[in-house]
């Protein structure tokens, strides 16, 4: 990872190859961080301090249940196409 002179990130590769965000709509990553927030606005997202919180209180995971969920996903995935 670098920090760039205006204060930016940009993260590399190992072999040193910059990783750049491409934006939907945009040839050139968006330079500025301030103007995700507005675009994001333009969009109808609405980001805050709950859009990331979880109900999760620290329960084991039921993986049955995740794979039970994903098959049943494919199976109405398959049907729709039918």
């Amino acid at each position: 990872m670098q920090v760039l002179d205006d204060g930016a990130l940009r993260f590399v590769n190992p072999d040193g190859v910059a990783i750049d965000s491409i934006a939907l709509g945009y040839t050139q990553p968006i330079g500025d961080w301030q103007y995700l927030p507005v675009k994001n606005g333009e969009q109808g997202v609405h980001i805050c301090p709950h859009t990331a919180a979880t109900r999760w209180a620290g329960e084991a995971m039921d993986y049955g249940l995740g794979v039970q969920v994903l098959m049943q996903k494919v199976a109405r995935g398959r049907r729709a196409w039918a």
